[in-house]
């Protein structure tokens, strides 16, 4: 008996320690502002900066939800907020930003997760293009990545969706 709740204690310290919830409700709060599942942004920032609001990626993305700079200014002009680079660092700022950056690439591939997700890793343009070559499922998501690192993206996002989602009750 002992070991069975070791075990589930392990378990259970794995989820919280490997999904955090640091953030909720700014999510929960641009999630709906947006339309975008909060189950998605939380495993969007998970994956990309595991939490960590100062994360600067070595391509040079920014903050939890890892924006490239150019992205972020653009998302603030359309959202008609002044920003500075430093402020890509607070987390209100940071998830609002690439919360509405998701709702667009949502708009832009129909509502697919996968392929705004691709969009979101691998860039825009880059999926558009790859798409247009005929690399769709069934399913009409992008298929036959040339990008190891989308690929272990979507991966991942399907994992992390599922523990947030179903464990962690994001709705």
């Amino acid at each position: 008996m002992a070991i069975f709740f070791a075990i589930a204690l392990i378990a259970i310290l794995f989820v919280v320690f490997r999904y955090p919830t640091k953030y909720k409700s700014i999510i929960d709060k641009y999630s709906a502002e947006y339309g975008v599942d909060n189950s998605l942004v939380a495993s969007v920032i998970n994956i990309e900066s595991n939490y960590d609001k100062n994360s600067v990626s070595s391509v040079g993305a920014v903050g939890l939800m890892q924006l490239m700079p150019s992205t972020a200014y653009d998302v603030a002009k359309r959202l008609n907020l002044k920003i500075e680079y430093g402020d890509l660092f607070d987390e209100n700022i940071n998830i609002r930003l690439g919360t509405y950056y998701l709702r667009y690439l949502l708009d832009m591939f129909d509502g697919n997760e996968i392929n705004a997700l691709s969009a979101y890793n691998w860039g825009f343009s880059n999926v558009k293009m790859w798409m247009s070559y005929g690399n769709i499922n069934k399913f009409g998501e992008i298929d036959n990545l040339p990008v190891k690192e989308t690929e272990n993206y979507l991966k991942k996002y399907k994992i992390s969706k599922f523990m947030y989602k179903n464990i962690l009750n994001y709705r």
